[in-house]
C-alpha cells in the first residue's frame, strides 16, 4: 500500500464512503419493500371494502337481528356519503383520465383506495 492510500484508510475516509454507498443501496432497498408493503396494504383495503359492500347487499336482501340490520344500513349510508363526498372532492383529477366514468365507479365502490392509484399512475407516465 503507498501512503495516500494508508492515509487515507487510517482516516476513516473510505470506510465512510464505503458505508455511504452501502446506505444508498440499502435505502432504495427498503423503499422497494415500502413500496411492496403499501401495494398490499391498499390491495387488502380494496378486499375488506368491497367485503363490507357484500354485508350491505346481503343485510338488503335478508332479514338480520334487530341491532345490526339498521348498524349496517347505517355503516354503509355513511360510507357511500363519504365516497361521493370523495367523488366530488377529485372530481378535478379525473379530467385526462383515460376511463374517467369507470374511476367514478371505481371511487363510488372503494374510495380512497381506488384514489390512491392516481398519483402513483401520473408519476410513472412523467418518468418514462
Amino acid at each position: 500500500m503507498d501512503i495516500f492510500t494508508q492515509l487515507l484508510a487510517s482516516s476513516g475516509i473510505v470506510t465512510t464512503v464505503t458505508a455511504l454507498c452501502a446506505g444508498s443501496h440499502l435505502q432504495h432497498s427498503q423503499k422497494k419493500q415500502q413500496g411492496r408493503v403499501m401495494r398490499v396494504f391498499w390491495a387488502l383495503g380494496k378486499i375488506l371494502t368491497l367485503g363490507f359492500w357484500a354485508v350491505v347487499l346481503v343485510n338488503q336482501a335478508a332479514v338480520l337481528p334487530i341491532p345490526f340490520d339498521r348498524l349496517i344500513k347505517l355503516a354503509g349510508c355513511l360510507l357511500l356519503l363519504t365516497h361521493v363526498l370523495e367523488l366530488f372532492l377529485f372530481n378535478g383529477s379525473l379530467r385526462g383520465r383515460s376511463h374517467p366514468w369507470r374511476d367514478r365507479l371505481y371511487i363510488l365502490v372503494f374510495g380512497i383506495f381506488h384514489l390512491q392509484s392516481f398519483s402513483r399512475r401520473q408519476a410513472e407516465v412523467s418518468h418514462a
